[in-house]
C-alpha cells in the first residue's frame, strides 16, 4: 500500500484492499437540513475536484440515504443521525470528522461544521495525491488544540495586497488553521485619524471585510489585532500625538495621559466593527521605555508590574464597551508574577517564546494561575534571507507540546518582520503548515517535509524540499555555529564581528556552496505548481545566501591574511593584497546590486510599494560599503608606502541594521 501524506497528519487513519474509482456517475449529496456553511463546503469540494481531476460532479440535497447511484456524502454526525441510520460512526469531538471511503461510496462525517470542512480539506489532499483512484480507508481525525492559529506582521514596511492576504487564508484553510491575525500600528487607513497611516499603503476597512468574509467561510476566525501599548515609534513622531509619548524615545503610549485612551477608544471604534470576532488583541508587548518618563513617579509608587496591568485593565474596558475580549502578550506581566492572578480570566494572555528550547516554567505560570493563555511560537523568517526552519521546528514543537501538557486553548503562530519586512511571504508558508500540523497531531510530524512538498508542489516536491534543506544549512554551517544571514551579510566587511570573529573559511564555503547547489537545482527544475511566486521566492532566497557565502569566504580570507601582514609589517605584501583584494570587491560589489531589481519584482508581486524603496537602498548600501572596503586598501597601501607602517583596520563593529528612520516606522537602533 502507499503512504498517504497529509497535513495534519490525522490521528487514526486505517487503509484497507482495493479501490475506489472517481467518476461521472458519482453525485455529491448532502442532507436536506444542509445549512450554508455545509453548502460552502459541498461546493468547494465540487470545485476543487474539477479543478484537480477536471471532473464536475453533480450536488443535491435529500432527505434520506436513498439516491439509486453512488455518492459522495457530506453530513454532520448529530443533527443528520437519520440519513446516517446504520452507519457505524464513531465518538466525535469537536471539530473533528470520520471520512470512510468504499468502492462504491464516499462518506464525510463532522462533529460540526468545521468538522465537515476539514474531512474535505482531507479528502482533497488523498485526491491530490491518488488521483481518480482512491484509497478504501477509514479516517478518524480530531485536534489536539481548539485555536489553531497564525499572525502575520504588516507593520514593518511591508503591506501584502488584499489578493496575497486571500492566499494565505486558503491555504491556512486547508492545512486547518482556525484563527488569523494581522499585527497592525498603523497600517489600517482610519478616517478619523487619516496622518496614522501616512507614508503606507494601508489595509482598508473594505479590505478587512473581505479578508473577514473569506475567513468565516474557511471556519478561521479573524482576530483585530491592534497594538496598544508600545511599539509607537511611527504614531509618536507625528506631531498630532507626540505629547502620548511616555518619554523622549517616542516608543510606548504614556498610561498618565487622559487622551491615551481617548486615542485608543476611537481607534476602536473604527477598527473593530469591520470583524466578525469579539477578540482583540492589543499587544501590549515590549514596553521598553515605560516608567523613563511621565509615568515614571506613578511607578515608583506602585511598581512597573502594577502600571502595566492599570493599563491592560484599561484596555479590556475599552475593548468591553464595543463587546470585544481581549489578549495580549505575555512577556512584561512575567516580570512582575504576583501580579499573573490578578489578571481576569475573560483575558487571554499569549505566551511567546522564539527560542529553539523554549522555557517551560513561563508556559506553567500561567497555566497555575488558572489564565486562559496561548503558546506562541515563530516562523523564524524575521531578519532572515530564509527562514531558520531547524530552529523553528524545535520551537514550535516545543510550545505544541507545552500547550497540551498544560491545557494552553490554543498557538498563535508568529511571523514578523523585523527591520523592513524583507523576508519573503510564500518561505513562511513551510512553517505556517508546521505549526498546523503540531497545534492539531502535536509530535505526528515524522513525514511533514515529504507531506509539505508533494501537498504544495506535486511531484517535484521532494527536490524542492533538498532545495530547502541546503538553504537551513546555510544558517548551520558548522557544529554549534549559527549564523543569521541577513544580519551578517548587512554587516561591514572591515568592520564585521562576524567575519573578523566568528566565520571560519570552512563555514563560509559550506554556507556559499550550500546556496550555490540550491540554485544550481532549482535551475534544473520545471516545476508545475499552484504557488509558482514560492519557488521564484526560494531563487531570491538563494541568491542571496549565495553572495553571502561569497562575502563572507572573502572577507574571513581578506581578514585573516590581513591581520598576518600587519604582524609582519609586510608592505609589499599589502600593495599586493590591496590590488588583487580591490579587484575582487568590485567584482562582488557588482553582483549584490543585481540584488534590489529582483526583490523588488518579488515584493511587488505580493505586496504594496510603500517600504519597498528603504529595503532597496538598503540593500545597495552593501555594494557601497565593498565598493568603499576597496577604497579604504588602496588608501591603507598609499598610507603604508608614506609610514612604512601597515595600518590597523577600522574598529569592529556587529552594527547591521538600517541606518534610517523611513514612513513606514522603522526606528534607528542604537
Amino acid at each position: 500500500m502507499a503512504k498517504w501524506l497529509f497535513i495534519p497528519q490525522p490521528v487514526e487513519v486505517h487503509e484497507t484492499e482495493g479501490h475506489h474509482l472517481i467518476s461521472q456517475r458519482l453525485t455529491i449529496v448532502l442532507p436536506a437540513a444542509a445549512d450554508e456553511q455545509d453548502l460552502f463546503a459541498a461546493r468547494w469540494f465540487q470545485d476543487e475536484l474539477h479543478g484537480y481531476q477536471g471532473v464536475m460532479l453533480p450536488l443535491e440535497k435529500r432527505y434520506a440515504a436513498d439516491h439509486p447511484g453512488p455518492t459522495i456524502t457530506l453530513a454532520r454526525r448529530e443533527r443528520d443521525a437519520a440519513l446516517l441510520a446504520g452507519e457505524a460512526i464513531p465518538e466525535l469531538q469537536p471539530q473533528g470528522y470520520f471520512l470512510r471511503i468504499r468502492e462504491d461510496d464516499i462518506l464525510l462525517v463532522g462533529e460540526d461544521a468545521p468538522g465537515l470542512y476539514y474531512a474535505v480539506q482531507t479528502l482533497l489532499q488523498l485526491i491530490n495525491q491518488a488521483g481518480r483512484t482512491l484509497p478504501l480507508l477509514t479516517i478518524t481525525d480530531y485536534p489536539a488544540l481548539p485555536v489553531r492559529g497564525v499572525m502575520l506582521d504588516i507593520s514593518r514596511g511591508k503591506v501584502p495586497t488584499l489578493d496575497t492576504l486571500l492566499e494565505a487564508v486558503e491555504l491556512l484553510a486547508a492545512w486547518k488553521i482556525n484563527q488569523f491575525q494581522l499585527y497592525i500600528e498603523h497600517a489600517f487607513c482610519w478616517p478619523g485619524h487619516p496622518t496614522i497611516s501616512k507614508g503606507y499603503d494601508p489595509l482598508t476597512a473594505d479590505d478587512i471585510i473581505a479578508i473577514d468574509a473569506a475567513c468565516v467561510l474557511r471556519h478561521i476566525e479573524f482576530v483585530p489585532n491592534l497594538q496598544s501599548f508600545g511599539h509607537q515609534g511611527h504614531l509618536l513622531r507625528q506631531r498630532k500625538y507626540v505629547h502620548l509619548a511616555e518619554s523622549d524615545q517616542k516608543w510606548t503610549l504614556a498610561p498618565t495621559e487622559p487622551e491615551t485612551y481617548t486615542l485608543l477608544d476611537e481607534l476602536y471604534a473604527e477598527f473593530l466593527p469591520n470583524f466578525r470576532s469579539h477578540q482583540l488583541n492589543v499587544d501590549a508587548d515590549e514596553t521598553w521605555d515605560l516608567g523613563q518618563g511621565k509615568s515614571a513617579a506613578l511607578v515608583k509608587e506602585t511598581g512597573l508590574g502594577r502600571v502595566y496591568l492599570q493599563h491592560i485593565l484599561r484596555l479590556r474596558e475599552l475593548a468591553a464597551k464595543y463587546d470585544h475580549r481581549i489578549m495580549f502578550w505575555g512577556d512584561v506581566i512575567l516580570n512582575a508574577p504576583e501580579l499573573i492572578s490578578e489578571i481576569p480570566t475573560d483575558v487571554t494572555v499569549l505566551q511567546w517564546d522564539y527560542r529553539e528550547t523554549p522555557d517551560e516554567e513561563n508556559v506553567r505560570k500561567f497555566a497555575r494561575a488558572g489564565i486562559p493563555f496561548y503558546v506562541c511560537p515563530s516562523t523564524q523568517g524575521h531578519l532572515s534571507f530564509f527562514p531558520r526552519l531547524r530552529i523553528a521546528r524545535h520551537n514550535i514543537g516545543a510550545m505544541a507540546a507545552y500547550a497540551v501538557r498544560y491545557g494552553a486553548r490554543g498557538l498563535l503562530n508568529t511571523d514578523w518582520g523585523d527591520a523592513g519586512h524583507s523576508n519573503l511571504q510564500g518561505l513562511s508558508y513551510y512553517s505556517y503548515a508546521f505549526g498546523a500540523a503540531e497545534s492539531w497531531n502535536p509530535g505526528h510530524t515524522a513525514d511533514f517535509d515529504a507531506a509539505y512538498g508533494r501537498l504544495l508542489f506535486g511531484d517535484d516536491g521532494d527536490q524542492l524540499i533538498g532545495v530547502m534543506k541546503m538553504l537551513e544549512r546555510v544558517a548551520n554551517p558548522a557544529e554549534g555555529l549559527s549564523v543569521d544571514d541577513f544580519i551578517v551579510y548587512h554587516q561591514g566587511f572591515l568592520q564585521g564581528t562576524a567575519y573578523r570573529e566568528q566565520l571560519t573559511p570552512a563555514a563560509a564555503e559550506t554556507m556559499r556552496d550550500n546556496a550555490r547547489q540550491a540554485q544550481a537545482q532549482l535551475k534544473r527544475l520545471r516545476v508545475r505548481t499552484r504557488y509558482p511566486l514560492v519557488i521564484e521566492e526560494l531563487w531570491l532566497a538563494a541568491l542571496q545566501d549565495s553572495l553571502l557565502g561569497e562575502k563572507a569566504l572573502l572577507a574571513v580570507e581578506f581578514h585573516q591574511r590581513y591581520a598576518d601582514l600587519r604582524a609582519r609589517n609586510d608592505l609589499s605584501g599589502l600593495k599586493a593584497l590591496a590590488r588583487e583584494m580591490r579587484t575582487r570587491l568590485r567584482k562582488l560589489a557588482k553582483a549584490t546590486a543585481t540584488v534590489p531589481k529582483t526583490f523588488s519584482m518579488l515584493w511587488m508581486a505580493r505586496s504594496h510599494a510603500s517600504g519597498l524603496k528603504e529595503m532597496t537602498d538598503y540593500q545597495q548600501a552593501v555594494s557601497a560599503d565593498l565598493l568603499a572596503a576597496a577604497d579604504w586598501l588602496r588608501n591603507a597601501a598609499r598610507l603604508a608606502k608614506r609610514s612604512g607602517v601597515v595600518p590597523p583596520l577600522p574598529e569592529k563593529s556587529d552594527h547591521w541594521a538600517p541606518e534610517f528612520e523611513s514612513p513606514n516606522g522603522l526606528i534607528v537602533r542604537k
